[in-house]
């Protein structure tokens, strides 16, 4: 596992020629490239390593929602509240687009019953786009609107595959491309504008 980049107050850090500046005093906005085995709690009571433990922060950060300990990908931290709500709750249909390993074929049957919406526990999911990223039919992207508890490993579940790999290429606009598994950066202000529905 890769450990996070620390960064102290007095660097300057640029993404894409762009000074990353925060946009309150107090407020931080962070994005980490989740790795695999870390989880997403801010604390853990088995000692495990979270995500916080992999951010240099003065600040008490928590996690804009939560990845499972074996999924990866683009992660939001923050300590602003009213962000982290607009960013979780329904009305706003923040889109996260996820790239699946199937343990079997994705029939095209199942594909369609599957993004057509599954009967979960707590009600049914709502539809989503399913697409093959290649010849390879048991990968698979996802693009969601929602976020239940372990919603894509159970929706496939539900129609007898198991979820072997997954990964978040993309939450609310944002990737992690250039970010390596445990990496880290300050969000850019054009990225915290975006997130906030800001132009």
């Amino acid at each position: 596992m890769t450990p996070g980049v620390f960064v102290s107050e007095k660097d300057l850090v640029c993404v894409d020629g762009e000074p990353i500046v925060n946009s309150a005093p107090g407020k931080v906005y962070i994005m980490i490239n989740k790795p695999k085995g870390v989880i997403t709690t801010a604390s853990d009571e088995y000692g495990r390593t979270n995500v916080i433990d992999l951010v240099k922060s003065k600040e008490r950060l928590f996690p804009i929602g939560r990845l499972d300990k074996d999924t990866t990908g683009v992660l939001i931290l923050t300590n602003d509240g009213d962000l982290a709500d607009r960013l979780t709750h329904p009305r706003y249909e923040k889109t996260k687009r996820y790239t699946a390993l199937l343990d079997r074929v994705l029939s095209k049957d199942d594909l369609e019953a599957i993004s057509s919406g599954v009967q979960l526990s707590e009600g049914t999911t709502a539809p989503c786009a399913i697409t093959f990223p290649g010849t390879n039919h048991m990968m698979v992207n996802i693009e969601l609107h929602e976020g239940k508890n372990r919603q894509i490993h159970r929706m496939f579940n539900s129609y007898e595959y198991m979820v072997r790999e997954l990964e978040r290429v993309e939450f609310a606009g944002l990737t992690a491309e250039g970010l390596k598994p445990g990496a880290w950066r300050h969000l850019t202000q054009a990225e915290l504008k975006l997130l906030k529905g800001k132009t």
